[in-house]
């Protein structure tokens, strides 16, 4: 079922983190595909573009699951902007299009360097669930619009990294103490320096959030070479995570140790900042929420969740902040209402 209506704003990345691991935000799983009978999109004419959205459009209507389709022309200027920052839509300029779940944890991009980016995003750092549910996904699509598959190359691309399986896994870790310590070079890792060094087959990037990186959170993305199942490429994610998580989880032990009543009294200064405070700039946000998140997980303060803290994080870009608060308010005095409403939500689940 495809509806043409824009679910309730939020994030796709779904958080969750774990008691025992309170590092990994998320896992994001995603393919790329393209149709046979259609030129890749740089090259895709304007009555084919129709086409190729029509066939789209065809082809999750007629799912049994609820699917929302996006048109960035439909939209306003504001929401463009804020999907865009979320990576709902892509980098095309000119009308883009996404499907989504009604929560944004499935986003299908339409048109971009491919004919589809499937993306589905899982809470944690087990995507079994959501290995299976894009691999349904797939297959249902694949029945209806027929992808450009070669038995000697795999699936066909025209971004050469891509051909083959298609693949591509990323896990959203939460590194504060990392970050905090510079230890986090985030570079390919076939590069020198930094602890990226022991973390082969992957890169590991800022998670940008709008214009600029969101405090403290990073991006370990690992694809898929010829001849790999999923399966496999997830266990080189897994390790790649795992060995961060170590390295995290060390460095925090060390800051508590040696800092520990200092981050506990700046954590409740930074709440106090982030519930009391009607102007925020988006850096004052980002650090507090960072560093309120470290004290929350690290269980040196109890004032909210720590998937709660670091979601602030998703929430104070310029363009979010622009499309949830409106044009009646300065994006200080907006910031500041968005962050507040975010935190009261929590409290609210916390009391039922």
């Amino acid at each position: 079922m495809l509806t043409h209506s824009l679910p309730p704003l939020c994030p796709p990345w779904q958080l969750d983190f774990s008691q025992k691991e309170p590092v990994v935000v998320g896992t994001t799983l995603e393919l790329t595909r393209n149709i046979v009978d259609l030129p890749f999109p740089a090259r895709l004419p304007e009555d084919r573009w129709l086409e190729l959205r029509h066939r789209v459009e065809d082809a999750f209507a007629s799912l049994e699951r609820e699917f929302h389709l996006l048109d960035g022309e439909a939209l306003a200027p504001t929401v463009v902007a804020a999907l865009r920052g979320w990576r709902v839509f892509g980098s095309r300029e000119k009308s883009p299009l996404s499907v989504v779940s009604p929560d944004y944890r499935v986003v299908v991009q339409i048109g971009e360097s491919d004919h589809l980016r499937l993306t589905i995003h899982s809470g944690g750092s087990d995507p079994t669930t959501a290995l299976t549910e894009l691999q349904k996904l797939d297959a249902e699509l694949e029945g209806l619009l027929h992808y450009a598959v070669s038995l000697r190359l795999g699936y066909l691309s025209p971004t050469i990294d891509a051909v083959g399986p298609g693949f591509t896994v990323g896990g959203t870790l939460f590194l504060p103490a990392l970050h905090r310590a510079g230890a986090v070079v985030p570079v390919e890792p076939r590069e020198p320096g930094g602890i990226h060094r022991s973390v082969p087959a992957a890169i590991i990037t800022p998670l940008s959030i709008g214009e600029s990186a969101a405090d403290s959170l990073y991006q370990v993305t690992v694809s898929a070479t010829p001849r790999e199942t999923e399966e496999e490429t997830l266990a080189k994610l897994a390790d790649a995570v795992q060995r961060l998580v170590h390295y995290e989880q060390q460095t925090r032990g060390v800051l508590l140790r040696d800092h520990g009543e200092d981050v506990q009294d700046a954590a409740y200064r930074a709440w106090g900042t982030l519930t009391q405070a009607r102007r925020l700039d988006r850096a004052e946000v980002d650090q507090s929420a960072s560093l309120l998140g470290l004290a929350v997980a690290s269980g040196v303060a109890d004032v909210t969740t720590a998937e709660r803290a670091v979601s602030l994080l998703l929430y104070s870009s310029d363009a979010v902040v622009a499309a949830l608060a409106g044009e009646t308010t300065s994006l200080r005095e907006g910031r500041a209402q968005v962050v507040r409403r975010q935190l009261k939500m929590t409290q609210e689940n916390r009391d039922v």
